[in-house]
This record gives C-alpha cells, structure tokens and sequence, in this order.
C-alpha cells in the first residue's frame, strides 16, 4: 500500500467557521501584537527554536526580522512602517555565520530582502548586488535564492541589470548541469532532494517566474522538466504528494519545504498547461485538504498557512470556487490554532507572522504565495 503522508505530522482540529468579520479582528490583534517591538525591530525568539542552531540568524527573512518587516510593510499600513531606509547588519552578531560556504549571500537565510523593501519604499534605491550562493543550489541556501533575489530586483527596479545578473546566475547552473543532476550537498552528504525549499522544486519554480526575460530554451528545458517531475508524483487513486528525495518509494510531508504543498506553489501557475500535470496537481491538493492541520503549527513552511496558500494556488490554476472555499476552511483552521497556542511565535516562515499574511490574502484577494510571487 502506497504512504502518500505521516499521520503524526498532522492533527486533527474542529474549527469554527470565522466569518470575514472575525478573520479580520484575528488579524488585527496579530499586527498590533507585532508592532509591540517595531521601535526596536527585535521581536522575541520562539523557546520552541534552536536558538543554537548553526544557521540561528535573528535578521534572516526565513525566521528572523527582515521576514517579519517585509510582512508589516505588504500590508500597507496607514502609514509607513518606517520611514528611514532599513539598514543591514548593524549587529555583527545577528549576522549569518558562515555554514560550509553559505553565509550571508543566501537571499533567505540573511537580511539581503532589506535591500529589495528599500527599494521599494524609494524608487530611486538601488538594490546591491548579490554575490552568488552556487553551492547548494537551492531555494533557501542557495543558487535558486540568488536568482529570486535578482527577479525581484528587476520586477521592483526594471532595471536591466538585474535581468543580466539573473541569466548569468542561470548560465552557472546550466555550466553545471544543476537541472539535469541536481544534487543537495549538506555537511559533506549528497542529496537528490525533490522540495520547494533544498530541492529541484525550488531552482525550477524560481526560473519558471523570470519566463519574459530568459533565453527560450531555458525555459522550455524548465518547463519540460517540471512536468516530467510533477507526473513523478506517487499517487493513490485520489491523492497525489511527492517523497522527501527521489527514488523514494513512500512520502512522509505535506510542508512547503518537502511534498505536496511547495511543489504546489512552485510550480502550479507557471509551468505550461498541460491537462495530465493539472490533474495530479489538483490530486495533490486534495491531499493537502485531507491531510488538515499540520502539527507543527500555523507557519508557511511547515504549518497550516501554507497549506492554505496550496490551496490557493489550485484556486487560481482552475478558477474553481471549491478551493477558495477550502483554503478559507484551512485558515479557519490555523486561527484555531493561534488562539490555541500559549507561545507567540514571530516568524514569516516558521510562525505566526505567516499567518498574519494569509489572512491579508484573504482580504485583498492576492493569493499568490509570499515572497515567490509577489515582494
């Protein structure tokens, strides 16, 4: 018998339905718990979080301050969040120590989004540069983290320059084969990891999005590659999910970092339509919905909000209603969970904070998945 997930990864809650009224309290009081720290730009760290951790960064976008900035300032307060530019790495000891080669150029791991936010805060704020991450060649580490930092830049700027950075960046990854044997290298072991977050999801989706302005077969070997790697999916007769690396014969997460939701919003609404892709990932969807509640929490990572934000992606790859309605169930879902919780977590991808921006989506009607989508 096929496993498409582990039961103990998810929990099973009996939610309310929040009407919008009430979603929109909810997400009132998490902002002005939030803006509680805002003058000091330092908010508490989870006792749930290694705080030993290797890639402990309390300025990253991942977990730390930069994360949580670029949340308050999306939602478009009455005023702006700060008016002065944010500036990077005031405290040495906040920055990211540097892990087998990493350091402070993953775009994820460090406080590097600080210059896109300026950026978009003052049209005349020229990010800087970026020196490539190439080793690993993912999403949160690596080489796929460098090229989205560069897509944003040219989407906020339109500046050329950054559409060159980002098809010299994707030139390395084609000197190194990185789409045809992708290999995930931590602590001196090789992977061949299939998700969103160390996985060939992640370097695919990130060169799927920059379509317009990248050579042609770049994009189609991405493409091709992509739903080659969606019908790779292991599936059952409703659901669908992908393993933890490939060559895996069972599946274990529904997390955006591994499985079924970060293959989701990575690569739903940007690979080419082709109805046998469509319909494995909306199988995946369907096991995201059925899988419920993750256990760990509301977070985007590995937590409820984004399993709602899948969901939302298969609302727009179909336009059908039902997944709307099933991703509003999800939130309901996870602020059951918030209330639930006697710790805040403060967190764009590991806490509360990411929830604060699903319930913005929910109200503004921008499904797109933070920070992949939209910045």
């Amino acid at each position: 018998m096929v496993k498409l997930y582990d039961l103990d990864r998810h929990i099973r809650i009996k939610a309310n339905k929040y009407p919008a009224t009430e979603r929109k309290t909810v997400l009132k009081q998490i902002v002005d718990d939030h803006l509680r720290f805002a003058d000091s730009l330092k908010w508490p760290r989870s006792s749930r979080e290694d705080t030993s951790s290797e890639l402990d960064n309390l300025r990253s976008l991942y977990w730390g301050s930069t994360g949580i900035i670029w949340a308050l300032e999306s939602l478009k307060l009455d005023k702006p969040f700060l008016e002065r530019p944010y500036s990077r790495n005031s405290n040495q000891e906040l920055s990211l120590p540097e892990v087998e080669g990493i350091g402070i150029n993953s775009f994820f791991m460090s406080d590097v989004a600080l210059e896109l936010i300026n950026a978009k805060k003052n049209s005349s704020y020229i990010p800087a540069e970026l020196a490539m991450a190439n080793s690993p060649a993912d999403l949160f580490f690596g080489l796929a983290g460098s090229l989205l930092y560069y897509f944003h830049a040219y989407k906020i700027t339109g500046l050329e320059d950054f559409a060159e950075k980002f098809r010299e960046y994707l030139g390395v990854a084609a000197e190194n084969n990185y789409l045809n044997n992708y290999v995930f290298e931590w602590k001196s072991k090789p992977y061949r990891l299939v998700g969103a977050a160390h996985g060939l999801v992640g370097l695919l989706g990130v060169i799927l999005r920059a379509r317009e302005f990248i050579p042609k077969k770049h994009f189609s070997m991405a493409d091709r590659l992509s739903h080659d790697l969606i019908r790779s999916a292991i599936s059952d007769v409703k659901y669908s999910n992908w393993p933890f690396e490939f060559g895996d014969v069972d599946c274990e997460r529904i997390y955006f970092c591994h499985g079924a939701t970060g293959v989701i919003a990575m690569l739903s609404n940007c690979v080419s339509r082709e109805r046998g892709s469509i319909k494995i990932l909306e199988s995946a969807g369907s096991l995201v919905y059925e899988a419920g509640a993750v256990s760990k929490g509301v977070s985007l990572c590995h937590g409820t909000s984004g399993s709602a934000y899948a969901l939302l992606q298969i609302h727009k790859l179909t336009g059908e209603s039902k997944w709307l309605d099933r991703a509003i169930e999800l939130s309901n879902v996870a602020i059951s969970q918030y209330k639930d919780s006697s710790e805040r977590r403060y967190s764009l991808f590991t806490g509360d904070t990411g929830l604060m921006v699903l319930l913005t989506s929910l109200e503004n009607g921008n499904y797109g998945f933070p920070v992949l989508d939209y910045f």
